[in-house]
């Protein structure tokens, strides 16, 4: 890869920064009070399906050589980006 990480090194250092802005994210909403006990069903649900996500991501990423998953994974930036973008433009 030209990031100079490997496709599970680079996975990983982004479930890193994930991690840390979602616990950002949580305390800045705790310490709000925007952050009750209505969201716990909600977020056991989301939870749940970042885990399945998460093993079926595994699974592909173990069956894709690196050019393979790189090309997927910018692909997907993008496809990403320009949503976000026709989302601004649109509404």
């Amino acid at each position: 890869m030209r990031s100079g990480l490997s496709k599970d090194e680079l996975v990983q250092a982004l479930g890193q920064t994930f991690l840390v802005a979602t616990m950002a994210l949580a305390i800045n909403l705790f310490q709000a009070g925007a952050l009750g006990s209505g969201v716990t069903g909600p977020g056991l649900v989301a939870l749940a399906a970042s885990l399945i996500g998460m093993t079926i991501g595994q699974y592909v990423r173990s069956r894709l050589d690196a050019e393979t998953f790189r090309t997927c994974f910018f692909a997907g930036l993008l496809g990403l980006g320009m949503f976000v973008g026709w989302r601004v433009l649109a509404g």
